[in-house]
């Protein structure tokens, strides 16, 4: 899946992740129809957005598209080096044709001409905040480290008498053995 551009390293696009949810949740029409755009643009020429990590790998799209037309600058990080080089090879077998590459470039100009109009934007609530859960920057922690920590007390130290014990029980019953 990693060679089809299926998967994302999500550490790399956090904040335009963020730009595409809030695009998706916003209560501006105009935002989800420019999300939804993109998607059917991703999805028919470049790669088609699984639905579960669909903000990040639009996200993707939208960063390295955004670096072709020189919005953005890859300001020497190398993993976003990479990671764009894989993505412009994509872009040049996929997406040949001039009007296609037009559709693309416009359709994130015009999400980067908004992207504080979408940030700022009234958002509707998703699935969770409509069950009542509340976001905040410890959710992560919230949800999985402390409930891990809870679920599995396992203890990684182990003492020198633990490790070195069966193995002289061991070499005992050899030297035992070998007198009889």
């Amino acid at each position: 899946m990693e060679s089809k551009g299926l998967t994302v390293n999500y550490t790399l696009f956090d904040a335009e992740a963020e730009l595409m949810r809030r695009m998706k949740q916003s209560k501006e029409a105009r935002f989800p129809r420019l999300r939804q755009a993109l998607w059917d643009l991703s999805e028919k020429h470049l790669e088609r957005p699984i639905q579960l990590a669909s903000d990040y790998v639009l996200a993707r799209v939208y960063k390295n598209v955004c670096i072709i037309m020189d919005l953005e600058k890859l300001l020497g990080n190398r993993p976003i080096e990479n990671e764009f080089y894989h993505f412009k090879e994509m872009f040049d077998q996929r997406a040949r044709k001039e009007d296609t590459r037009k559709e693309f470039f416009e359709t994130v100009r015009q999400i980067f001409t908004l992207k504080d109009a979408i940030m700022g934007s009234e958002q509707y609530p998703d699935f969770f905040e409509q069950s009542g859960f509340k976001y905040s920057d410890k959710t992560f922690d919230d949800l999985f480290v402390k409930k891990f920590k809870d679920v599995i007390n396992i203890s990684t130290e182990s003492s020198d008498e633990d490790i070195q014990a069966p193995a002289i029980e061991e070499e005992q019953e050899q030297i035992d053995s070998s007198a009889k």
